[in-house]
């Protein structure tokens, strides 16, 4: 097991079954704060509810996980901590990039939500200080294993050292992508000058946003899109004993400069920039907590003292010769210790691009393609332009991280009436629980098109909500303690509608679900009115 997730739950990302993956991951979700999991579970729980467009669902998570960020996290001079003591509880809150990458989450979450005050200070958050212990050669920076033995070195020769407490430069954070969402975020509330200073920032990192930067700087917009592609990196064992960590790509998911091609309505496509790639991010040590290397630097140097072995001998020696050279020294103090703890977010993207686009008229079908690949894809139906006075709207879009798109991400056609589309669907004149192909909430606008339609001629709205609440049906997020739970097109008892524009909309209205299975006697029976000829078709009425 690689992290804190069952191996099902990324199976089910995979497939890009978000809801299902939710289920599993809320039945095991730790209310231990004491636990090195409870911040791991809230932060893959977020990105399966924002994956799955319902980011109102994801609000308890999101501010259980603000709360432990928080929690004393900056150190004197504005880095990060990874584990905090508060009140005698250990919180652990993850690598630094996991921390950044939360932090705009967070933000993701907020402007998904209109609220682009909170937005802007979570993305601001994100920006903390990075410990940089420097380059081992010109253009290479150091690995964990290297600082390990230079922190070893000088804590042995120098009384009271502490080189990983104080052997680092504090520097500015390169994080483009969050100096991007600050941008996005400060421009959005008419904050103009410090959305300039964010893109400034963003670009000194990464100069290859210049033509996105340019099109934040112009405000050529009122759609942001931000789409997360393929699966992050995985933190791996290495070294003796396996004392050490390092994040690795997983499963072939390589960085690549590939651009993210965005057409509208069968528009010409415009590109945009990688904005993060987190398997370089996550190879940084200034991104790492160095949890392994403060565990391994006391193993080294209690090494060196009890072997005798020079300093400079020592620093010069081949990694598999000090091993040689220590392993008798140390060997059971090895042995004795636990190897390095590998659990981490394994949900996380391999990359993420932002698209700042003008989606033009209502229920616009937006394409995203990775590249030049037809196969990268996904094509996106359903999508609004902000509406006074909602000056720009943020779509998440977390691609199904396979190399072959499901048929239901590429097809581009509603199967299921909603509340999120407004154009006609072929048998949306009945709900989904009469047999019809309607999934919109029970509403008066909901039951005259029934009525117009030829059904239900005598109910009233309360009727219609009635029929939902005799077969155990939740009708939306609010009945449910505010949780998306699983969907009723997918054999689960909750109905609500997830955002446009996300792989939640299509898996869930743009393919074929089997037919509803009535619970009570109202419902069976107005099943079977319903599929009578018009001619014989006796009106119905839920007493």
């Amino acid at each position: 097991m690689t992290g804190c997730s069952t191996p099902s739950v990324i199976e089910h990302v995979e497939r890009g079954e978000y809801g299902i993956g939710r289920e599993v991951l809320l039945k095991n979700l730790t209310q231990d704060k004491a636990e090195r999991s409870y911040f791991l579970d809230r932060m893959q729980l977020c990105l399966v509810d924002l994956a799955d467009g319902v980011p109102r669902s994801a609000e308890r998570t999101v501010d259980e996980s603000y709360e432990i960020l928080r929690t004393q996290g900056i150190n004197a001079d504005k880095t990060v901590a990874s584990v905090v003591i508060n009140e005698s509880v250990k919180f652990w809150k993850g690598e630094p990039f996991e921390q950044a990458m939360m932090y705009v989450y967070i933000a993701i979450q907020k402007a998904a939500c209109g609220e682009w005050d909170n937005a802007r200070a979570a993305a601001g958050s994100s920006l903390f200080l990075l410990k940089d212990f420097g380059e081992a050669t010109k253009g290479r920076r150091k690995t964990t294993e290297e600082i390990a033995r230079q922190a070893a070195e000088y804590d042995t020769s120098h009384e009271g050292g502490d080189y990983i407490g104080n052997g680092y430069v504090a520097r500015e954070s390169n994080f483009a992508y969050g100096h991007l969402m600050a941008g996005i975020s400060n421009a959005v509330l008419g904050r103009d000058a410090e959305a300039e200073d964010h893109y400034a920032a963003a670009l000194a990192s990464n100069g290859g946003l210049t033509d996105v930067v340019r099109r934040l700087r112009a405000k050529e917009y009122n759609t942001i899109l931000v789409v997360d592609y393929g699966l992050g990196p995985e933190k791996i064992r290495y070294g003796m004993d396996d004392v050490f960590t390092r994040f690795v790509p997983r499963n072939g998911w390589i960085s690549g400069q590939e651009p993210l091609d965005v057409s509208i309505q069968g528009g010409p496509g415009e590109r945009f920039a990688v904005a993060c790639d987190l398997n370089n991010m996550a190879a940084d040590h200034m991104w790492n907590n160095m949890e392994d290397v403060r565990v391994a630097k006391s193993v080294l140097g209690n090494a060196l003292l009890a072997t005798g072995v020079g300093i400079t001998a020592f620093s010069h020696e081949s990694e598999h010769q000090v091993a040689g050279l220590i392993v008798a020294g140390v060997g059971l103090a090895m042995k004795a210790s636990a190897a390095a703890d590998i659990r981490h977010c394994d949900l996380l993207p391999q990359r993420v691009y932002i698209a700042p686009v003008t989606v033009p008229s209502l229920d616009s079908t937006v394409v995203v393609r990775v590249g030049d690949s037809q196969l990268m894809r996904m094509v996106l139906p359903g999508l609004d332009p902000p509406q006074p006075p909602e000056r720009v709207r943020l779509h998440y879009v977390r691609m199904t991280p396979t190399y072959r798109p499901p048929a239901w991400g590429i097809s581009g056609t509603l199967v299921y009436a909603n509340d999120e589309f407004g154009g006609a669907v072929d048998g949306d004149g009945l709900p989904y629980i009469l047999g019809g192909r309607c999934a919109r909430m029970p509403s008066q606008e909901a039951l005259q098109h029934y009525q117009r339609a030829g059904y239900l001629r005598d109910f009233t709205t309360a009727d219609l909500e009635n029929l939902y609440r005799d077969e155990g049906i939740k009708l939306g997020l609010d009945e449910n303690g505010g949780r998306a739970g699983l969907h009723l097109l997918e054999g689960g008892n909750v109905l609500y509608c997830p955002s446009a524009g996300t792989g939640g909309f299509q898996r869930l209205f743009c393919q074929e679900h089997g037919p509803y299975k009535p619970k009570s006697d109202r419902v069976r029976e107005l099943m079977r009115s319903v599929a009578a000829p018009p001619e014989s078709r006796a009106a119905a009425r839920v007493d």
